[in-house]
This record gives structure tokens, C-alpha cells and sequence, in this order.
């Protein structure tokens, strides 16, 4: 019940975020938070992420569909064997998933807008569901490698 909450709050607070943002930056300039270095600005995102493939409607759809459908197999055939990070991740990873699609499903795109700059690179604007995603690829990625090389030291020490 606690993951269903996870994921239901954190589409809420991505959809929140996104409906302030249509609602006060939209056709505004970019609302500078740390000048040259952080900003909200307003983008109609209608591609992937960095705006690759853009205007491919029905292959985001079917990718969401399939996406959506290994975590709730993953959450449904697994569920007694996953470790309480591992459902957080699944968690927040299907949150990140269906608030873009909720984006591309009523709105036709998905409204990005937090902004980056280093120097003179600007990266790309992005949002809360993004962000889900993001971090918990990082995340898993990290903790994928730590117990690689803990197994490995356990391994070397018997």
C-alpha cells in the first residue's frame, strides 16, 4: 500500500508542478533562480528525453505501455522477494513514467521546465517525472556496482 501511495504522490506533485509552470511561465522569460546557473523556463517537450524523436505519438505510447506493464509484472510476480528499496525504485521509476504520459496523453507534449546552465552549456530543460526516472537510474546503478564489488570482496575473503 505504501509504494501505491509513493507512486500516486509523486505523480500528483509532477502534475502539480507542471500545471504551475503552464500557468506562470508559460510565454514568460525564463525565471532566473541563480543567475546563469539555475532557471524555470517554459518548454513544450514533443519528443524523448532531450527532445530526440520528437512528434513520435503512438511509438511513446506503446514504449509507456510496455514500460508500465514489466514494473506491475515486476511488482506483482516479485513482490515478497523485492527488498523495500527495490519496490521505492520500481516506485518512483512508474511515477516518473506515467506523469510524462499523463503530459503526452492530454496535452499532446510534455511541459519541462527546469533549466540548467555550466557555463556556456545549457542543459536541457527537464521536470519532476524526469527527474524520478533519473535519479533512480543513478541510483540503481550505483548501488548495482557497490554490491558487485562488495560480493567480489566478500568472495576474495573466504
Amino acid at each position: 500500500m505504501i509504494y501505491f501511495l509513493i507512486v500516486v504522490l509523486a505523480v500528483a506533485l509532477d502534475q502539480v508542478t507542471k500545471y504551475f509552470a503552464k500557468l506562470h511561465l508559460e510565454g514568460e522569460a525564463a525565471y532566473e533562480i541563480i543567475p546563469n546557473f539555475f532557471s524555470f523556463d517554459y518548454v513544450e517537450n514533443r519528443g524523448a528525453a532531450f527532445g530526440i524523436m520528437q512528434g513520435r505519438h503512438i511509438f511513446f505510447f506503446i514504449v509507456t505501455f510496455i514500460a508500465i506493464a514489466i514494473i506491475l509484472y515486476i511488482f506483482i510476480t516479485e513482490y515478497d522477494t523485492l527488498m523495500g528499496y527495490e519496490k521505492v525504485f520500481l516506485s518512483f521509476f512508474l511515477a516518473g513514467i506515467l506523469g510524462n504520459f499523463i503530459d503526452r496523453a492530454f496535452r499532446g507534449y510534455v511541459i519541462d521546465f527546469i533549466s540548467f546552465k555550466f557555463g556556456s552549456y545549457e542543459y536541457p530543460c527537464f521536470n519532476l517525472a524526469d527527474s524520478y526516472m533519473c535519479v533512480i537510474i543513478v541510483i540503481f546503478i550505483g548501488y548495482y556496482i557497490y554490491r558487485k564489488i562488495k560480493d567480489k570482496n566478500a568472495s576474495k575473503s573466504n
